[in-house]
C-alpha cells in the first residue's frame, strides 16, 4: 500500500512541476523583463527538482518488495495489455514512467533555459539599439543646433562687418 501511495504522491508532485516549468516556458521566457525576470532562478530550481524527484522515484523503485512486484505482474498474466495497463495499476510501473517522464522534462527544461539565454540576449540587443537610435537623434539635434548657431554668428558677422 505504502508503494501505491508514493507512486501517487511523485505522480502528483511531476504534474505539477511538469505543468509549472511549461507555464513559465511558455509565458515569461516570451518576452523577459530583464530588470523584474526570476525566470533563471526558477529553471535552475526546477532543474533541482526534477533531479531529485527523478533519483528518488528510481530508489522507491528499487526497495519494492517482490511480492509487490509479482502481485502487480500477476495482472499482466491475467490478459491486460501489456504496459499501458500494466503502468495504469503498478506503482512500480508509475515510478519508472515517472523516471522516463521526469528526464523528457529535463530536455525540455534544458532547452527552455537556451530559450531564455536567446530571449535575454536579443532583448539586451533590442535595447541596444534603441539607445543607439536615441543617441543617433541627439547627435543629429546637436550637429543641427551648432550648424544654426553657425549660421546665426555668420549672419551676425556679417551684418556687423558691412556696418
Amino acid at each position: 500500500m505504502l508503494h501505491l501511495i508514493s507512486a501517487s504522491l511523485h505522480q502528483t508532485n511531476f504534474a505539477i512541476i511538469d505543468q509549472e516549468i511549461k507555464t513559465l516556458s511558455f509565458q515569461e521566457l516570451r518576452n523577459p523583463d530583464l530588470d523584474h525576470t526570476n525566470a533563471n532562478d526558477l529553471l535552475l530550481a526546477f532543474r533541482e527538482v526534477i533531479s531529485e524527484l527523478t533519483t528518488v522515484a528510481a530508489e522507491t523503485g528499487k526497495h519494492a518488495p517482490s511480492h509487490v512486484k509479482q502481485f502487480y505482474e500477476s495482472f499482466q498474466d491475467d490478459g491486460l495489455d501489456a504496459m499501458d495497463d500494466l503502468a495504469f495499476y503498478s506503482p512500480i510501473a508509475r515510478l519508472t514512467a515517472i523516471e522516463y517522464q521526469a528526464n523528457d522534462l529535463h530536455r525540455f527544461l534544458m532547452d527552455s533555459y537556451h530559450l531564455l539565454l536567446g530571449s535575454v540576449s536579443i532583448k539586451k540587443m533590442q535595447d541596444a539599439a534603441a539607445k543607439a537610435s536615441v543617441s543617433k537623434m541627439q547627435a543629429r539635434a546637436v550637429k543641427d543646433l551648432l550648424t544654426r548657431a553657425a549660421d546665426e554668428a555668420e549672419k551676425t558677422y556679417s551684418a556687423s562687418g558691412s556696418h
